[in-house]
């Protein structure tokens, strides 16, 4: 799922972009770009996401637009 919150924190811009990633059985994960929805990337999502797919052994991610 995706949402956008206050972040709290005048360094990220006044908001975060959270990405929730549920998987059956296991522990729901999330993932924080610090920037309204509307202005993350294809490209700094993929980046964002690199780490929980070496946690969790997916192949590999979409490829990045070019």
């Amino acid at each position: 799922s995706l949402s956008e919150r206050d972040c709290g924190d005048p360094g990220c811009g006044g908001a975060r972009t959270i990405v929730l990633i549920m998987h059956p059985r296991r522990p729901t994960e999330a993932v924080k770009i610090d920037k309204p929805l509307e202005q993350v990337t294809q490209s700094e999502l993929t980046d964002a996401l690199v780490p929980l797919v070496a946690q969790t052994g997916l192949s590999e991610l979409p490829p990045k637009p070019k």
